[in-house]
C-alpha cells in the first residue's frame, strides 16, 4: 500500500508550527484532477456506466498511489525555484508559505507556470484552515482550535461507532487535556463490552459518558492553544497527564491508560518519560527540564 504514514500529519504540524507567524496557505484546485494520466495507462482506470466502459484520463482521488504521486509532483515543482523551495512546505495539496522568504502570490504564479492552479492564498493571521485546524491571529500571535463542530454522540452504539466518535473528538489535535483520558476510558469500556466491531452495545454507562463529554465540550473545549512555537528550552511534565510547555504555553500533550498488569507505577511513569522525550526530540529542543511526580532512576 502507498497510503500516507499515520504520523506524517503530526510531523507536518510540528514543522509548520515552528515557522514564522507571517505565513499563508495555498490550496490546489481539485488537486488530483489536475494530474493527467498517460494514455497507455487509461485502461487501468475505468468505470462502467449504463453498460459502457469509460477511461479516466485524470488521476483518481481514491487511487492508493494518488497521495504519493501528488507529493512527488508538488515537491518537484517547488524544487524548481530556490526561494519557493526554501519558503514553502507541502502536505499533499496544502502548501504553507513563509512570507518572510517568498510571497504567496509569487508561489501561486510559480505553480501555475507548471500547470498547478491554486485557490487564492489565505493569510493565516486573518483566519485559515491548516491541516484540519482552525488558525487565526490574536495579539501578535497565532492561535488554533478545533476545525469542525462537535456533533452529538452516535445513538446506535457499536465498537466501530464509539471508536469513530473518539477519533472525531481528539483526532490529530496536539492538545486535548482531560479529553484524552476521557476518550481513552470510553474506548476501553467499548473494548470490554464487545470484541466485534459492529455488534450493538447495550451499555447505558457508555452512552451517559459520551453524552457527558459532548455536553462539557460544548461549554469548554480544551482543544485549543497557541499555534506559533519558538525557542529551544522546554519544561516537560510527566505524571498521569503528559504535556510540555514552551514560553508559558502548552505545545503538545498526551495521556496513556495503564494496561491491566502488575508492574510498579514507576515503570509506567518511566514509559511516559521515554514517550515524551521522543516527542521533544522531534521538536528539536536543546534544553529540557523534566518534572516528575517521583524520582525516576
Amino acid at each position: 500500500m502507498f497510503t500516507a504514514k499515520s504520523n506524517v500529519c503530526a510531523e507536518k504540524l510540528c514543522e509548520w508550527r515552528q515557522r514564522d507567524a507571517h505565513v499563508a496557505m495555498l490550496d490546489l484546485k481539485k488537486a488530483y484532477l489536475q494530474v493527467r494520466v498517460k494514455k497507455s495507462l487509461w485502461p487501468y482506470q475505468t468505470v462502467m456506466f449504463r453498460g459502457r466502459r469509460y477511461c479516466r484520463t485524470r488521476l483518481g482521488f481514491g487511487l492508493n498511489v494518488a497521495p504519493t504521486i501528488m507529493k512527488a509532483i508538488v515537491g518537484l515543482v517547488r524544487s524548481l525555484a530556490s526561494d519557493v523551495s526554501k519558503g514553502t512546505s507541502a502536505y499533499l495539496d496544502d502548501i504553507l508559505v513563509d512570507e518572510t522568504i517568498v510571497s504567496a502570490h509569487a508561489v501561486r504564479k510559480h505553480l501555475a507556470r507548471y500547470g498547478l492552479e491554486c485557490k487564492s492564498p489565505q493569510k493565516v493571521s486573518e483566519g485559515a484552515r491548516v491541516l484540519g485546524l482552525a488558525v487565526w491571529g490574536e495579539r501578535d500571535t497565532l492561535q488554533w482550535a478545533r476545525g469542525t463542530d462537535i456533533r452529538d454522540p452516535p445513538r446506535r452504539l457499536t465498537k466501530r461507532s464509539v471508536f469513530a466518535y473518539r477519533g472525531e473528538l481528539i483526532g490529530h489535535y496536539p492538545v486535548g487535556s482531560w479529553l484524552r483520558i476521557a476518550t481513552a476510558f470510553v474506548k476501553r469500556e467499548a473494548n470490554r463490552a464487545t470484541s466485534r466491531w459492529d455488534e450493538p452495545i447495550c451499555d447505558e454507562r457508555i452512552q451517559n459518558h459520551l453524552a457527558e463529554m459532548a455536553n462539557e465540550l460544548n461549554k469548554n473545549d480544551p482543544v485549543r492553544r497557541r499555534w506559533d512555537v519558538s525557542g529551544s528550552q522546554v519544561k516537560l511534565r510527566v505524571d498521569d497527564y503528559v504535556g510540555f510547555r514552551l514560553g508559558g504555553s502548552i505545545i503538545e500533550d498526551g495521556a496513556w491508560q495503564r494496561p491491566d498488569e502488575a508492574r510498579h507505577i514507576n515503570m509506567a511513569e518511566l514509559d511516559a518519560v521515554i514517550k515524551r522525550l521522543n516527542l521533544v526530540i522531534a521538536w528539536r529542543m536543546k534544553e529540557i527540564e523534566l518534572i516528575t511526580a517521583c524520582q525516576v532512576r
